[in-house]
């Protein structure tokens, strides 16, 4: 696992998510089946390589209204998202 960017802010993850490898819209329906089996304030994180994720994520939480807190590039492919269940 990449080491910590100084500046990444802690995130206790409740679920956790590998979804590297997986193309559109796998990974946006692994986030959709997620969200609606979490609590409300608990934290999703999904680890995506599909450079799609970085368009299609946000707008899967636009429209469920869920918070994006952090979105981490950890290397030049893998991005990583945490989200909270509103």
């Amino acid at each position: 696992m990449p080491e910590e960017h100084p500046s990444f802010k802690e995130h206790s993850v409740d679920i956790s998510i590998n979804a590297k490898g997986l193309e559109c819209p796998i990974p946006v329906i692994l986030t959709k089946k997620a969200l609606k089996k979490m609590s409300p304030s608990q934290v999703l994180e999904i680890q995506c390589t599909d450079p799609m994720s970085e368009i299609d994520i946000p707008v899967l939480l636009f429209k469920t209204e869920d918070d994006l807190i952090e979105v981490r590039k950890l290397d030049s492919e893998i991005i990583s998202f945490f989200i909270r269940k509103k």
